[in-house]
């Protein structure tokens, strides 16, 4: 997972690639830890060709975070070809990542 600490950092890193899953949460997040071993069991089974970012927020930019409106972790943003296509807050299953970067795949 690539980290990003900054604007600049995420619009580059989703402009080029067709799927981009981002992670906002931090270390001390269990819920956060959860998602990170789904998207970690995803990368080692190369089950999809998505990216993955990864921004703590409590080492990102402040006024980033801020201007990305998030309040509580984690949140999973979706990018489709550099666009914002989805978000989900909270904890969802590896199943459930998979037919998401799916989903997007198929658009």
């Amino acid at each position: 997972m690539k980290k990003i600490i900054n604007e600049q950092e995420l619009n580059e890193a989703v402009n080029g690639h067709d799927v981009c899953v981002c992670k906002y949460g931090a270390n001390w997040c269990g819920p956060c830890r959860m998602i990170e071993k789904s998207i970690k069991n995803i990368e080692d089974a190369n089950i999809d060709s998505a990216e993955f970012l990864e921004v703590n927020v409590d080492e990102a930019d402040e006024d980033f975070i801020t201007k990305t409106g998030i309040r509580n972790i984690p949140v999973l943003q979706f990018y489709k070809n550099g666009v914002l296509a989805d978000k989900t807050v909270g904890v969802i299953s590896e199943q459930e990542l998979i037919n998401k970067i799916k989903e997007l795949k198929e658009e």
